[in-house]
């Protein structure tokens, strides 16, 4: 169960990472800025953080897929 959930999770974050930089890339090329006259310079710096975030996400999904997959060569015993 815990290498299909990695699975599924590395999948979901890649998705997500595949859509969200084209959301990013957008923000960047109209050089994006808050309407909120004290608001934020460069919004694109914030939805950045987005593909960002899920990689770090998709690469700790990926370790504990890898932890999963050496319990089960080994028979299901404990690190």
């Amino acid at each position: 169960m815990d290498l299909f959930s990695a699975i599924l999770a590395v999948l979901f974050a890649l998705l997500v990472i595949r859509y969200s930089v084209n959301f990013v890339s957008q923000s960047y090329a109209i050089g994006e800025i808050s309407s909120d006259p004290g608001g934020l310079t460069h919004r694109w710096l914030l939805k950045a953080l987005i593909p960002a975030g899920f990689a770090l996400f998709a690469v700790q999904a990926a370790a504990q897929g890898v932890a999963a997959a050496r319990r089960l060569r080994r028979g299901g015993q404990a690190a």
